[in-house]
C-alpha cells in the first residue's frame, strides 16, 4: 500500500508529515498492531479455551485476567514518567519483550497459578507499551500537531481484534492453545523490532527528569483523567452486559453478537471522521464527543419500543469511544504541554484502566437491583457526570485555557 498516497485521504494532515515522519508513525502503528493483538485480544479469543484445558472456573480464570489489567493501571504512571526521562524506545521495546517472555511462560503453564503469575508479569508490559506511552512519544515528536499521526495509529491499530479473533480460529485447527500463545510471543518480539528510533533531543538529548507539574497542573491532570474515565466507565459496563441483554430478546437473539461486532468498526469510521477535521479545535471536539456520549443509551432506553434504535447505539457508542481515544492525549497536550507528557498519559491511563475494570461488576450490580433499564441510567448518568467535569476543564468560550508548552 501506498501509505503516503492514501494516507492524507484518510487521516487529513498526514499529507503535511515528511517521508521520515510518515515512516516513524507507520512503525508505531504497525507495533501497536501486533502488540494489542499479542497482549489484550488474544486473551479475549483464548480464554475460555485455556480455562477449559487448566480445568479452572471462568471466574478464576477472570480473575487472573483481571489482576493484569490492575497492574497495568498501577505500572503506567511510573512508565509514563521513564518516557519523559527519555527512555520512550527502550521501555517500549522492553516492555514487548517483557510481554513475550510473559506469553511463553503462560504457554508452558501446567496449571492455573503459573498462568496466574505470566497474566500478572504481562501487566507491566502491557503498561510500557500500549498506546499511552506511543501516543506520548508521538505527542513529544509532533508537538502542536500530534492529532493526524495518533489517528493512523490507532485507525491500523485498531485492526487488531479483526486480526487477532480470525486469526486465532485459522491456527486453532492446527495447533493447541499453547502454539497459538506461542505464536503471539514471536508477533511480540517482532513489534521489538519493528519500533523506531527517536530523534537526538526529542528523547536522547533529554535525559534530564522532566519538571514535576505544579499543583495546577496535577490538578488538571486529575481532573482530564476523571471525565474522560467516565466514558470508559459506561462504555465497559455496556459492553459487558448489553450482549447478553439483547441475546434474551426475541428480536435479536442470535443476532446480538453480530450487533455488538459492529463496535470496532464504527471506532474506525469515527476516528477517520475526526482526521476530516484537522482545524477543529480539540477543545470544541471535546465537548461534542462527551455530549454525544449521552445518546446511545438513551436509545437504548427506548429500544424495546423501536429494536432498530440499538443498531444506531451502537454505531454511536463506537464511534464516539473511537474518538475519545484520539482527543485524551491531545487535551493532556493542550493542557499540561509536551515535556511531562508521559507521566500525565500515565496517570490519565491509570485512572481510566481502573474505571475499565470496575465497569462490568459496578454493571452487574446496577443491573441486579434495577434491571437493565437501571444501568442505562447508570451509564448515562456516568457519562453526564464526565460531562460536567469537562465543562469545569474546558468552559465553552474557552478553546485554549494553557498557553502550549513545548
Amino acid at each position: 500500500m501506498d501509505c503516503s498516497a492514501t494516507g492524507g485521504s484518510m487521516v487529513r494532515g498526514w499529507g503535511e508529515l515528511s517521508r521520515s515522519e510518515r515512516a516513524y508513525v507507520l512503525r508505531h502503528a504497525v507495533a501497536q498492531l501486533l502488540l494489542w493483538s499479542a497482549f489484550f485480544y488474544l486473551f479475549a479469543a483464548l480464554l475460555p479455551r485455556i480455562g477449559t484445558a487448566l480445568g479452572e472456573t471462568p471466574i478464576l480464570m477472570s480473575a487472573a485476567l483481571t489482576g493484569g489489567l490492575l497492574v497495568w493501571a498501577l505500572a503506567a504512571p511510573f512508565c509514563g514518567r521513564l518516557i519523559d526521562r527519555g527512555h520512550g524506545r527502550g521501555l517500549l521495546a522492553g516492555g514487548a519483550l517483557c510481554g513475550a517472555a510473559a506469553l511463553v511462560l503462560i504457554a508452558a503453564a501446567p496449571g492455573f497459578p503459573v498462568f496466574a503469575a505470566g497474566m500478572l508479569l504481562l501487566g507491566p508490559a502491557m503498561a510500557a507499551t500500549l498506546y499511552d506511552p506511543c501516543f506520548a512519544l508521538v505527542v513529544r515528536r509532533f508537538p502542536n500537531r500530534a492529532r493526524a499521526p495518533i489517528a493512523a495509529v490507532t485507525l491500523v491499530a485498531g485492526l487488531a481484534s479483526l486480526v487477532t479473533f480470525p486469526l486465532a480460529a485459522v491456527l486453532g485447527a492446527v495447533l493447541d492453545w499453547r502454539g497459538i500463545v506461542l505464536v503471539f510471543a514471536t508477533a511480540a518480539v517482532l513489534a521489538a523490532l519493528v519500533l523506531p528510533g527517536e530523534a537526538e533531543g526529542v528523547e536522547a538529548g533529554e535525559r534530564a527528569a522532566a519538571p514535576p507539574l505544579a499543583a495546577g497542573l496535577r490538578a488538571r491532570t486529575l481532573l482530564i483523567g476523571a471525565s474522560f474515565a467516565a466514558l470508559i466507565l459506561s462504555h465497559s459496563m455496556l459492553l459487558f452486559h448489553l450482549p447478553a441483554a439483547l441475546a434474551a430478546r426475541p428480536a435479536f437473539g442470535a443476532s446480538a453478537l453480530l450487533i455488538l461486532a459492529l463496535i470496532g468498526p464504527a471506532q474506525i469510521f469515527g476516528r477517520l471522521a475526526l482526521g476530516a477535521m484537522p482545524g477543529v479545535s480539540s477543545a470544541l471536539l471535546c465537548r461534542v464527543v462527551f455530549v454525544f456520549m449521552l445518546v446511545p443509551p438513551l436509545l437504548l432506553l427506548a429500544a424495546p419500543e423501536f429494536p432498530a434504535l440499538v443498531l444506531v447505539a451502537v454505531l454511536l457508542q463506537g464511534a464516539g469511544f473511537g474518538i475519545h481515544t484520539v482527543l485524551r492525549p491531545e487535551a493532556a497536550e493542550r493542557h499540561l504541554g509536551s515535556r511531562a507528557i508521559g507521566g500525565a498519559l500515565g496517570v490519565i491511563a491509570m485512572i481510566g484502566l481502573l474505571m475499565m475494570a470496575l465497569g462490568p461488576a459496578l454493571g452487574a450490580l446496577a443491573q441486579a437491583r434495577f434491571g437493565f433499564s437501571g444501568l442505562l441510567w447508570l451509564a448515562l448518568a456516568v457519562n453526564a457526570v464526565g460531562l460536567v467535569l469537562l465543562l469545569r476543564l474546558d468552559p465553552p468560550g474557552i478553546e485554549n485555557t494553557v498557553t502550549r508548552r513545548s
